[in-house]
Formats: C-alpha cells, structure tokens, sequence
C-alpha cells in the first residue's frame, strides 16, 4: 500500500490510521477524567522532563487538552487500545525555528499499561506516521531519562540509535534518521 504523503501542515481533520489495535487520535475535552488518572499518578512521572505537580484535576486535564490541541510547536495524539485511552504521543518541533526537519518525539503510557509491548508499538507507529505526515523531516530525536532503560529497549528495539556525546548527568539522546528511499 503507497504511504500518503501530507502537507506537513497540522489537520484536526488529518485521518489517523488504526494499526493493530493502536490509534492514534487527538485529545477531547471528555477525556479529561482519563487523562487525570493516566497521568496524575506519580510512577508516570518518575522519568519525565518536568517534576510531578501532584493531583491532576479534572479542570487542570481539561486546560492541558485543549493547549496540546491548540499550540503549533507540536502534534499530540491520545493513544487508544482497544477504544480505550492508554497514553499519549507527541511530536515537538523547535519553538524558536519554523524548520521541521528534527522533531523530538516523547510518550507515556498509563502505568497498568507498561509492560505489554504497547510503548515499542507506539513507537513504531507514530514514528512512522510522522515521517509520512512531514515530508520535510528528516531526523526524529528522543531524549531519555538514563535510568530509563525500558524507554532506552523500546527506543533501540525500533531502530533508534544512542548518541553518546550527548549523554548527561541525567539524559541520554537517541535518534533516528528518515529512511532512505530506495
């Protein structure tokens, strides 16, 4: 099957294709009380950029939404699994740069969810996805908490690479590079 090439403009009405049992969607507001569980919990948090805030409330999950559906810097995407909300995917372009030529990707999933395949699935997936959607992009990046190391195995399972000069006191950086068309 041909993959679609797209603008590389942000769509609400963009189709998001089901694969496997994995599809990818944008937020609406009636998941906020999904999106507070999932991710007012403080295991999701551990290996994550920002510290946990604590209680995510219903009106706080419903602001978060409706900034991830409005801001141009980034595509998220709710995952479902079987019509039910497991994680979220995200694609960030630099703030400063109109390039889109490097994106970093990042994801969670609910912690009942972990250890299932479903990260490595979604990986594969949105990354995929994502090269289709951006023609202009050219490398896909990852940053990883370096105790992370389920996050580092999905990241290297899927064909991701470890740059060690990029290695810090707390983050390692991966990439991938679009494949070449052959």
């Amino acid at each position: 099957m041909p993959v679609p090439q797209f603008s590389g403009t942000r769509s609400a009405q963009f189709p998001r294709p089901a694969l496997g049992r994995l599809v990818f969607r944008r937020w609406l507001a009636s998941d906020a009380e999904t999106f507070a569980a999932l991710l007012g919990n403080e295991r999701v948090w551990r290996y994550l950029p920002d510290p946990f805030p604590g209680e995510i409330t219903r009106r706080a999950a419903e602001d978060l939404i409706a900034l991830s559906n409005e801001a141009q810097h980034h595509d998220v995407y709710a995952v479902e699994h079987e019509a039910a909300v497991v994680g979220q995917a995200r694609l960030l372009f630099d703030v400063a740069s109109l390039a889109r030529d490097t994106a970093e990707i990042s994801y969670w999933l609910g912690d009942r969810h972990w250890g299932q395949g479903r990260g490595t699935a979604i990986v594969v997936a949105f990354v995929r996805d994502s090269f289709s959607r951006w023609p202009e992009l050219r490398t896909i990046v990852a940053r990883v908490h370096k105790d992370n190391h389920a996050s580092a195995r999905v990241l290297t399972k899927t064909g991701f690479r470890a740059d060690r000069a990029t290695l810090t006191d707390l983050w390692q950086l991966y990439y991938i590079a679009r494949p070449s068309a052959n």
